[in-house]
């Protein structure tokens, strides 16, 4: 794989993970931890994009045309985010 090329980036939710929207936030509910995560108005707009299966390109270009910001911070940002729901427990890579 060449340095530019990244991993596939398409998550599956897992089954334990309940959704609840409040306003414009978004509680997550991981019933096989008993952790609850709060996701701000952004988080939770990206938390339906990775739900509905969109990619990462697709997300990036969607927020940052949607909350006009920056797209190499996004990028960096939404990396840590997606890294830290995967070793939660609340999103999987399809066939995990």
């Amino acid at each position: 794989m060449e340095k530019s090329e990244r991993p596939p980036f398409q998550f599956i939710v897992s089954s334990d993970v309940l959704a609840e929207p409040i306003g414009s936030e978004m509680v997550l509910v991981n019933l096989g931890t008993d952790r609850m995560y709060e996701l701000n108005h952004s988080a939770c707009r990206v938390w339906q994009l990775l739900s509905d299966g969109f990619g990462r390109e697709a997300i990036v270009m969607q927020i940052t045309r949607e909350f006009e910001v920056d797209e190499a911070q996004f990028s960096a940002e939404l990396e840590r985010f997606v890294a830290e729901l995967v070793q939660d427990g609340i999103i999987h890579s399809p066939g995990l």
